[in-house]
């Protein structure tokens, strides 16, 4: 993963080394100056995957620990660290487009689980749903209000405030996305 910092002051680059289900360090580099590339962090991570929009707009990378098993922890371009959620099964975590909030699978058995978000801000992890197809992946709307997911034979629609729509499906969905304007 390779990506610009949020800030555009000092433009600094960020990005992670290793492979996947390996990553080892993550770097950071600003454009400004003689300095060469700084390490932020190095350890053992399952994922790895930044946000300029992470942590409500701070720009912050998402690593799910590999040496403690179901901890998500956020790190700012500054080398802070903290625990989002611990004690889970965790795979496939993705960012909410507006860096408030964080996607994650907490039990994955046959391509299927246990769906959370969290908020990154104040902790509170909620359960989506049970039985969540990993693929398609879960499918955040532009502006993080809605959540699309399948669970096999339906879509369903969640808003992060309210229950749950289904939607009527024409056969087995292999990608979900949102559209950007309303036809």
């Amino acid at each position: 993963s390779l990506d610009w910092s949020a800030g555009t002051t000092v433009p600094t680059l960020t990005w992670c080394v290793g492979g996947a289900g390996h990553i080892h360090s993550i770097w950071k580099q600003s454009v400004a100056g003689n300095m060469g590339p700084t390490l932020l962090i190095s350890g053992d991570y399952l994922e790895a995957q930044y946000s300029q929009h992470g942590r409500g707009g701070t720009g912050s990378w998402l690593l799910v620990a590999n040496n403690a098993p179901g901890a998500i922890v956020t790190l700012n371009l500054v080398g802070s660290l903290e625990t989002v959620t611990s004690g889970q099964q965790v795979s496939a975590a993705q960012w909410s487009p507006d860096g408030l909030s964080i996607g994650y699978f907490a039990a994955l058995v046959s391509r299927s689980g246990t769906y959370h978000v969290v908020n990154t801000l104040t902790g509170v992890d909620m359960l989506i749903a049970t039985g969540v197809a990993i693929d398609p992946a879960p499918a955040w709307s532009a502006d993080s209000s809605h959540l699309a997911y399948s669970i096999g034979v339906r879509t369903q629609i969640v808003t992060l405030q309210g229950p749950a729509q289904s939607l009527k499906q024409q056969g087995t969905a292999t990608a979900l996305s949102w559209s950007s304007t309303i036809p």
